[in-house]
């Protein structure tokens, strides 16, 4: 297992081809950071195996070795140019061009600082829901239910009936000034 991924960002795509040096695939920037990853793993009695890739894109070599390895964890600090959901979006947007099967994943971004872990799951999987709502959710139900429709309906019904008039409006500028007014509510 791989537990600890290095991307060295190189000019062309991929590195077949090229003749790199050993410098620049391995600076003495990614030796400290290995060495640390390795004492650390050691004092925690655990086995690491430590990868650097060359690649001039650091979502998709991440993306595509987690993929190759299986993953279904990827663990990342947070980045200083974005915020977390638009790194996290920035990935899932690699995960999309991943060639199927694609694996169910999940993305970590550590704010060292903060002591926070940020989670975001990528491709299809549901939602996270607030308590606020399920409960709406379920009042939306109840009086759909009270409608006449009683135990025939269920709430992935009213789930699917809200993403279809959202699919059917979305010719429209309706949805994102929908999401927009609505969603922060």
């Amino acid at each position: 297992m791989i537990d600890d991924i290095t991307v060295k960002r190189h000019s062309h795509h991929g590195f077949g081809g090229y003749d790199l040096h050993t410098d620049q695939i391995f600076s003495d920037q990614v030796a400290e950071l290995f060495s640390n990853v390795v004492a650390l793993a050691e004092k925690a009695g655990k086995h690491v195996e430590l990868l650097v890739v060359p690649e001039s894109d650091y979502n998709r070599a991440t993306i595509e070795v987690a993929q190759q390895l299986h993953s279904s964890l990827v663990v990342m600090g947070l980045s200083a140019k974005m915020a977390p959901s638009e790194q996290a979006k920035a990935f899932g947007d690699a995960w999309e061009f991943l060639p199927h099967p694609r694996p169910q994943l999940s993305l970590e971004i550590l704010d060292q600082p903060n002591g926070k872990q940020l989670f975001f799951n990528l491709g299809p999987h549901p939602p996270r829901l607030w308590p606020e709502d399920i409960d709406f959710l379920h009042r939306l139900w109840r009086e759909i239910s009270e409608l006449g429709l009683g135990y025939k309906v269920h709430h992935r019904d009213v789930v699917r009936v809200a993403l279809r008039r959202l699919e059917s409006d979305k010719t429209t500028e309706e949805p994102i000034e929908t999401l927009d007014a609505r969603a922060l509510q």
